[in-house]
């Protein structure tokens, strides 16, 4: 899961964890949505 520690280190924050919401290749895959808002 390293994109998720540069995303952290560029001052994103993680907003919401999605899990088993996606069925993929024959499994079901978890989201995470980070956002980042300048100001």
């Amino acid at each position: 899961m390293w994109p998720a520690k540069v995303l952290e280190k560029c001052n994103f924050i993680k907003e919401g964890y999605f899990k088993e919401n996606e069925f993929y290749n024959g499994q079901f895959l978890a989201t995470v949505i980070y956002s980042k808002i300048n100001g």
